[in-house]
């Protein structure tokens, strides 16, 4: 009785906090047909799912991963104030102390991270740094409000620093923003073709070809005509792959899947998703595949009335 009760006032708190795959998936088709989300996850429910399953693993709620996780340059990031939430709610943060000295040239700002039975964390991170890092002067942010995003920068190094159990690797938005994008499979452009020297021919008679001998079908048989070329149906995937964040949510959704399928229909539903999909691995799917897929997987789920309790966030 106490549980079911437990149960009951957590849901009446948070009644759009999903259970079930299925829950999670009507809630990511709601927020991306939703003019409150971001563009990143506007008609997009594959990133919004991918969205829920990061805020869950850094403790926050759906609606609060999809407005503070961002995707710039191609990979998910957490805007700076709700890094700062994450640790400071932690159970091990003792106090923070940020602190700024100097002016213009010569400014460095620092932070200052406690925590318990841990070492204190002390980062500084000035103009000389910026200037390093090609920074210093750079157009928006840095040319705005340049003091704002040094702070920034010595507060995400500590915080990495001292608790990056709580963080998980995430990159914050102010960082990545700042990444130069380099893509390894842009096509070049083809070097000019080497003609060769054109020589004079000497002056002959032409040469007349003779018409090329068509054989005629004999009388009885009926000549078939050539069936038509079919065009070629247009390529499943593009030069993006995802994220090994997107590749844990989605192996996470066949983990699930594999526990409400028989044994012996795994091999079966695996190669159909290989072929469709062209992949060999999690790892090799692209990001216009990642919606599509999961939307697959929950078709399966579909077909089993039992896969109540498919997937949990």
């Amino acid at each position: 009785m106490g549980q079911e009760l437990e149960v009951a006032q957590e849901k009446s708190i948070n009644p759009f906090l999903p259970r079930t795959f299925e829950e999670v998936m009507r809630l990511a088709e709601l927020m991306a047909s939703s003019d409150l989300v971001p563009r990143d996850y506007k008609g997009k429910p594959g990133n919004c799912v991918v969205a829920m399953q990061m805020g869950s693993e850094l403790g926050i709620n759906p609606m609060q991963s999809i407005q503070n996780i961002a995707v710039i340059n191609g990979r998910p990031s957490i805007w700076g104030d709700l890094g700062l939430a994450i640790v400071k709610s932690h159970k091990d943060f003792i106090s923070m102390v940020e602190t700024s000295t100097g002016k213009g040239e010569t400014e460095v700002a620092r932070c200052v991270i406690e925590r318990k039975n841990q070492p204190t964390v002390t980062v500084e991170y000035g103009v000389n740094d910026a200037k390093t890092a090609r920074l210093w002067g750079k157009e928006g942010p840095w040319k705005t409000s340049p003091s704002r995003m040094l702070q920034m920068r010595a507060r995400w190094f500590a915080m990495r620093d001292q608790f990056p159990d709580a963080l998980k690797g995430i990159s914050a938005a102010e960082e990545t923003s700042d990444y130069v994008v380099i893509d390894a499979q842009q096509e070049q452009a083809p070097e000019p073709p080497i003609v060769p020297p054109t020589r004079k021919r000497k002056e002959s008679s032409p040469v007349v070809e003779a018409a090329p001998v068509v054989e005629a079908a004999p009388v009885n048989e009926v000549v078939k005509p050539e069936p038509a070329p079919v065009a070629a149906d247009p390529p499943l995937r593009d030069a993006t792959l995802i994220t090994p964040i997107q590749e844990q949510a989605v192996k996470s959704c066949w983990t699930d899947l594999r526990t409400h399928i028989a044994k012996a229909d795994e091999p079966a539903i695996w190669k159909s998703l290989c072929q469709k999909y062209q992949i060999d691995h999690f790892s090799d799917l692209r990001q216009n595949q990642l919606t599509n897929f999961i939307m697959d997987v929950r078709s399966y789920f579909n077909q089993n009335p039992d896969a109540d309790d498919a997937l949990a966030f």
